[in-house]
């Protein structure tokens, strides 16, 4: 993706969601070490680009999960 821009702070947010499959936003919280509030403001703007989707816990249907994008991994990696 051309011309995507994202603050440190959501680009540490794809750094870590390219660790692992998918996360809570509590975990990315904890991770930031940034309130959940802070965390879900990243997440949604994130979300608005295209970079990270949301989905429900098929397990626990109160939890949702953040997941990176096809188009999250190419900004994270990109120059």
């Amino acid at each position: 993706m051309e011309n995507v821009r994202v603050t440190l702070r959501q680009r540490e947010v794809l750094r870590l969601l390219s660790q692992r499959d998918q996360m809570s936003v509590g975990e990315l919280a904890a991770l930031l070490g940034t309130s959940s509030a802070s965390a879900t403001k990243n997440v949604q703007r994130l979300e608005q680009k295209r970079l990270v989707k949301r989905v429900v816990d098929q397990w626990d249907r109160r939890r949702v999960l953040v997941n990176l994008t096809d188009e999250g991994g190419s900004v994270l990696h990109a120059p």
